[in-house]
């Protein structure tokens, strides 16, 4: 049961509370977490949509991840809250600095080569206008 899985993991984490963030799909179970363990919390969101943003507001994770493919296209800011954002699936320097703009605080990248490489040549990174 989800319950078990949820008590075992956090049992073996208790000696690394302090360094770890139970991240999941499953908000019933990461809810468990948080009112049984008072670890951080992860929501991976299986949409960005209206329901999402709503059950976020509503629980508090204290991070919402998503695949930057499932944002929308356009250039809006991700939703606000006391959570922090992380974005997945992240693959070029252009990608990094927009998703940074829109409100992402934290990105994952299967390309850390590519990037340290693009990173390391500060003329070719976009300006950002604040």
């Amino acid at each position: 049961s989800t319950e078990l899985v949820v008590r075992q993991v956090c049992e073996e984490l208790r000696a690394v509370a302090t360094q770890v963030v139970i991240i999941s799909f499953d908000l019933d179970a990461l809810l468990q977490v948080k009112r049984n363990y008072a670890l951080p919390i992860g929501w991976v969101l299986s949409e960005y949509s209206l329901e999402s943003k709503q059950l976020a507001e509503t629980h508090s994770p204290n991070f919402l991840f998503c695949n930057q493919d499932k944002l929308p296209v356009d250039s809006s800011l991700l939703w606000p809250g006391l959570w922090r954002w992380a974005i997945y699936e992240v693959t070029n320097i252009n990608e990094a600095t927009t998703l940074m703009a829109r409100g992402a605080h934290l990105l994952e990248t299967m390309q850390v080569s590519k990037l340290l490489h693009e990173l390391s040549k500060p003329s070719s990174l976009p300006r950002i206008n604040s």
